[in-house]
């Protein structure tokens, strides 16, 4: 077998892979699904499971670290310096992120695995604002500077994943609309 017929096999038997345990995930939680409920879902042996991934759990953080790494490309490309003052591409970036994946995310964010995910995300935002931004009337490295950011950036992550878990009834863009809004009227009392 040539090496481009191996790869496209690889690649496809991991997309059969990750489109079984999606759909898995639909009808139960991620804690339950077994390596033999993915190769069953999949159609394919165990060994070309084992091939690619050591467990259950192996899959589940390479899909982590792929979407954290999506993000961590995304963030790296916007200047956050405007932030406070024109919070929507920031927000937009997000929206963005959330509708490209959202299948995924919603998925996610029913189980215990968006946890771990969203605070990695979270501490992204966090850290690049921190880098990033400055408050007027706050010092650079001061625990006030990392409160205002931990609590605006929690708050934001926490926003969208209500609305992933449908305890937020709008769309994104409202979302986007109504936190643009609130982080510039509270900017405002800094500046």
């Amino acid at each position: 077998m040539g090496e481009k017929k191996e790869y496209r096999s690889a690649v496809r038997s991991r997309k059969l892979i990750r489109r079984a345990f999606m759909e898995l995930l639909k009808e139960k939680s991620f804690e339950k699904i077994t390596v033999t409920d993915i190769v069953k879902v999949a159609e394919i042996n165990r060994s070309t499971f084992y091939a690619h991934y050591p467990d259950v759990l192996g899959l589940i953080e390479e899909i982590q670290i792929e979407v954290v790494d999506y993000t961590q490309k995304v963030l790296d490309d916007i200047d956050f310096r405007d932030f406070l003052e024109n919070p929507k591409p920031l927000l937009k970036e997000i929206v963005k992120m959330t509708e490209e994946n959202n299948e995924l995310y919603r998925l996610l964010a029913d189980s215990n695995i968006a946890v771990k995910q969203l605070s990695s995300i979270k501490n992204i935002l966090i850290e690049r604002t921190l880098k990033t931004i400055k408050i007027p009337g706050v010092e650079d490295n001061s625990f006030e500077k990392e409160f205002i950011v931990r609590f605006f950036m929690g708050g934001v992550v926490d926003i969208y994943i209500g609305w992933l878990n449908d305890e937020i009834d709008c769309s994104l863009d409202e979302i986007t609309e109504e936190l643009a809004k609130m982080i510039m009227r509270i900017s405002k009392g800094y500046m």
